[in-house]
């Protein structure tokens, strides 16, 4: 029976993801992982945190200090023997699993963190569902969203030169098993599933090959930093992080 891309899981281990894709990304890597360690600094208290698709381990250094034990999730085999060979700390579990059917022998988590993964998960459902269910009552979910309506989307659709509309609620397919969505609507699903908002914040607004050729990553990620402050709460970037709460029981 051939698979859904409702039920079907980005395969990464057949690509090199930190070589081929993080090389040439120094900005965008020191943007996320100022703010990753920022919100973990700020939102997070417990014992227990959870990293859904932690890729290599890239994001690990940011929030190591937010917890004392930490249980790292990837679909991806050789991502995780990366992510194993790079962080050597008896405080780490790692386990291959898909964001869809999360292991269940584990504690529920104090904090869930998930970058960098909503784009290949066309079932919001299904995601939000199974977050839910490894938080704690008043666990911390920290997410990247990725926002079909920053401002370029916006012009090219005012413009002509976009067919999908970046306000619409349907996701806008980038390829196979690669979508952006309206965040609104994301907040939406995150609502019906027992999570309220906390605290958002838009990033990356000087990813441009143009502008990463002309200008050091360091000055770029500062800028973005002090832009953060100014238009941070506003949808105009491609990329959103946000802060949610598990409701109480």
């Amino acid at each position: 029976m051939a698979v859904s891309d409702t039920d079907a899981v980005c395969q990464y281990d057949q690509y090199d993801y930190q070589a081929e894709f993080w090389t040439g990304r120094d900005y965008e890597h020191q943007v996320e992982h100022h703010l990753v360690q920022q919100l973990c600094q700020r939102y997070v208290a417990g014992e227990t945190l959870l990293d859904v698709g932690c890729g290599f381990g890239r994001l690990f250094p940011a929030y190591s200090a937010s917890a004392n034990q930490f249980y790292l999730v990837d679909y991806s085999q050789s991502m995780l023997d990366q992510a194993q060979q790079a962080i050597q700390s008896d405080r780490v579990t790692f386990q291959q699993a898909s964001v869809y059917e999360l292991p269940t022998h584990w504690p529920q988590m104090d904090a869930v963190i998930m970058m960098r993964v909503l784009h290949h998960t066309p079932n919001l459902d299904a995601v939000f569902s199974e977050l839910n269910r490894v938080l704690r009552p008043g666990g911390v979910l920290i997410l990247e969203i990725p926002n079909q309506k920053h401002w370029l989307n916006r012009l090219r659709f005012r413009l002509g030169r976009m067919a999908h509309n970046p306000h619409d609620t349907t996701p806008m397919a980038l390829g196979r098993l690669f979508y952006n969505y309206l965040p609104e609507h994301v907040f939406a699903v995150m609502q019906q599933h027992g999570f309220s908002m906390e605290h958002r914040v838009s990033h990356s607004f000087f990813r441009n090959p143009w502008l990463k050729r002309r200008v050091s990553a360091r000055v770029l990620a500062g800028l973005d930093r002090g832009v953060q402050g100014l238009l941070g709460r506003y949808l105009i970037a491609p990329s959103l992080y946000v802060v949610a709460r598990k409701t109480p029981c």
